[in-house]
């Protein structure tokens, strides 16, 4: 039984074909471009930590001195007259450590601190009976191009890379489908991570299914975070990000040109949300009534 499970683990990753990259005309004829942009900043220079307490999103920057099983020594930097000193500091009341190198050793930051350095998708082609699987890989605000067969296709997974953070994988998507016409470049244009708010804009929700941490980090915590969205649903998606939870919108660009010789095609990604952000729109809605009962 365990030899036909890692077979058949072998063959689903061995079926997924990467797409290869797109230079001249020469290489194919028909090809898939865009943009991928999110707009997540990196700590800083630094050891720094996040606290439970306060606000979650503030940096305290300072030194490491000792890591303790419970908890940490920290001399925090000064802050204009206040001049904290070296405090002792429960794990139980910090919600993240990062050190010096930018590396996280406990805990989850806040979703505005990470640093996605790169996306995965993972395409199925939905027009064949077999549903082939074909996969590429994009930095960070950066354009792509890569050659594709043409017709419908369907995003089937999405993985990011987040800096000395976390991998996060995301299975259970909104449907996000589109076609490809042949002999043209097709492009899906800008790929929108967490800089259009939810649900404005014609935003839409991904959750992660998975998250990867690096081995250095103590307490893992509970980084899907689906038992903290309540009524205060609407203030986590407009206020900052978590861990694990993004928004995404695909804005068309729209341009009529020519690209070494060939066609541009600016394609429709149709998108129906998922039932995880229909719950959260319901949530919002309830609260977004509460508050208007409570303000008359």
């Amino acid at each position: 039984m365990r030899i036909l499970l890692l077979l058949l683990v072998f063959f689903t990753f061995s079926c997924t074909k990467k797409l290869v990259k797109y230079s001249s005309p020469d290489d194919c004829k028909t090809v898939m471009a865009g943009e991928f942009h999110n707009l997540y900043s990196y700590p800083g220079k630094g050891s720094c930590l996040f606290m439970n307490t306060g606000s979650k999103n503030k940096k305290i920057y300072g030194q490491i001195i000792e890591l303790k099983d419970n908890g940490l020594l920290f001399d925090q930097k000064d802050e204009g007259l206040f001049r904290p000193g070296i405090k002792f500091l429960d794990f139980r009341d910090v919600r993240c450590v990062i050190n010096d190198s930018g590396e996280v050793i406990y805990g989850l930051p806040p979703g505005n601190v990470c640093t996605i350095l790169r996306m995965n998708i993972t395409l199925k082609k939905i027009d064949v009976s077999d549903e082939q699987l074909v996969q590429f890989q994009s930095d960070s605000n950066e354009p792509f191009s890569f050659c594709i067969q043409p017709g419908k296709y369907k995003i089937h997974k999405f993985v990011f890379y987040n800096k000395n953070i976390s991998i996060e994988h995301f299975e259970n998507l909104p449907t996000m489908e589109f076609e490809i016409e042949k002999d043209k470049i097709n492009d899906l244009g800008r790929i929108l991570i967490d800089i259009i708010q939810f649900p404005e804009n014609d935003s839409h929700l991904i959750n992660a299914t998975k998250i990867e941490l690096p081995p250095n980090v103590i307490f893992l915590g509970a980084p899907l975070l689906f038992n903290i969205i309540s009524t205060t649903a609407q203030v986590l998606f407009k206020d900052y990000y978590v861990q694990g939870i993004h928004t995404i919108k695909f804005k068309k660009l729209n341009r009529e040109e020519k690209f070494l010789g060939m066609d541009y095609q600016n394609n429709n990604v149709f998108i129906e949300p998922s039932q995880f952000e229909i719950k959260i729109l319901d949530k919002i809605n309830k609260a977004s009534s509460s508050t208007r009962a409570s303000n008359d």
